[in-house]
């Protein structure tokens, strides 16, 4: 019985060694954190980004894959190093400790339910080695809207143009403002607690907690740990929480920022919060998706006389023995090569990619909108499933 049970057991830890869980934490991190709470105001976009650090001792691409999506309502793309990835995507390559960011851009339509968490799955790797890999988890927050005007010198706030009057006034330490506890916490729709002293029966810590998200903050300390799906993250403080005249007082910038508002200061004496935070599509970023086309659908634009572009991205063999008509032929490993950055003259064309199956049109697709395409579909099931016109040699 003894010899079956260190069987088992062998067994059991080599299942784990195999298959690691998903709070598994490697010594070395290609990202800092594994778990990412975004709130986003309906009909509206945010963003967030960590740093990225290729840690193989050579040259190095890494997979980005979105292993599972949001659901309707709700897109996202990934971000490396200013390539955007919309399913899958082999990005790189990256030199040996080659430093970058990771940004997860998120959408949310006018549609979506309100306060409702859904959530996503990514799997970042290198090529080369797969022990450096992440897998991350991503929970989005449809929020509504909130605007909290205050000042320094007083207790007044306007909340959503409505007058509100703190318990009691701000007080500025260090440059940094604190403000009753519960009170910035109720106004950005978060879940507020505390715990008490044995001691000293008074209160020893400040909890927010909104979806997946937790914030944890101790009287007197600069210490404070953001938990994300159980994942701790140790943060330090500019300045302690502090008990004033039987008010907990906290600060407002770090409090604010880490549930995911935007803070602004207007000297002499007003902050203004907005929440959720809305991060602006930059200049150069890629936030366009391609789409999929099926068969008959393709047959249909080949029938009109609309301007569009059919690409083979198979190898030069397959495209030479048989292809769809009309159609180029830039074999998917030399695309980034051959296929030309798109122009404010061809941005607008629609370009239909195709493979055998459908499998590396599609990640030909992720690098076609990189190059500024807009209009960019793949064939579904690819050339195999083709039933329409075709070209054949003589």
């Amino acid at each position: 019985m003894k010899k079956f049970f260190v069987v088992v057991l062998s067994m059991i830890i080599g299942t784990f060694a195999l298959f690691p869980s998903e709070g598994f934490t490697a010594v070395e991190k290609i990202i800092p954190q594994s778990n990412f709470m975004i709130p986003v105001v309906c009909g509206s976009t945010s963003y967030v980004e960590v740093p990225f650090t290729n840690l193989f001792e050579g040259e190095s691409k890494y997979t980005v894959s979105i292993t599972r999506k949001l659901p309707k309502g709700f897109d996202m793309k990934i971000e490396i190093n200013g390539f955007s990835v919309q399913e899958k995507y082999d990005v790189g390559p990256f030199s040996a400790e080659q430093k970058g960011t990771l940004g997860i851009r998120v959408f949310c339509n006018e549609t979506s339910e309100p306060e409702k968490i859904v959530s996503a799955k990514i799997l970042i790797g290198s090529i080369e080695n797969s022990k450096l890999s992440s897998i991350v988890n991503v929970f989005v927050k449809a929020m509504p809207s909130t605007k909290i005007v205050m000042h320094t010198d007083n207790a007044d706030a306007i909340v959503n143009e409505k007058p509100e009057i703190l318990s009691t006034p701000p007080v500025v330490i260090n440059g940094r403002t604190l403000v009753p506890f519960r009170w910035i916490g109720e106004q950005l729709g978060a879940d507020v607690s505390f715990t008490m002293s044995s001691e000293t029966k008074k209160v020893d810590t400040v909890s927010y907690k909104i979806g997946k998200s937790t914030i944890t903050l101790a009287i007197g300390s600069t210490d404070a740990v953001t938990e994300i799906n159980r994942e701790k993250i140790q943060q330090t403080l500019d300045v302690a929480p502090f008990i004033k005249d039987g008010r907990t007082l906290v600060p407002l910038r770090f409090v604010s920022e880490t549930l995911g508002a935007d803070v602004f200061w207007t000297p002499p004496n007003t902050i203004g919060i907005e929440y959720p935070k809305e991060v602006p599509i930059q200049e150069n970023e890629c936030v366009c998706f391609w789409t999929e086309i099926s068969g008959t659908d393709l047959q249909k634009l080949m029938d009109t006389d609309e301007d569009f572009m059919i690409l083979d991205v198979r190898d030069q063999e397959s495209y030479d023995r048989d292809h769809v008509a009309g159609a180029k032929n830039i074999f998917v490993e030399v695309l980034p090569v051959e296929l030309e950055k798109a122009t404010s003259e061809t941005e607008n064309l629609c370009i239909v990619l195709y493979c055998k199956t459908g499998t590396y049109s599609k990640q030909a697709a992720e690098y076609v909108v990189n190059a500024g395409y807009k209009n960019v579909k793949s064939l579904i099931n690819g050339y195999a499933g083709w039933k329409g016109d075709v070209e054949k040699p003589e």
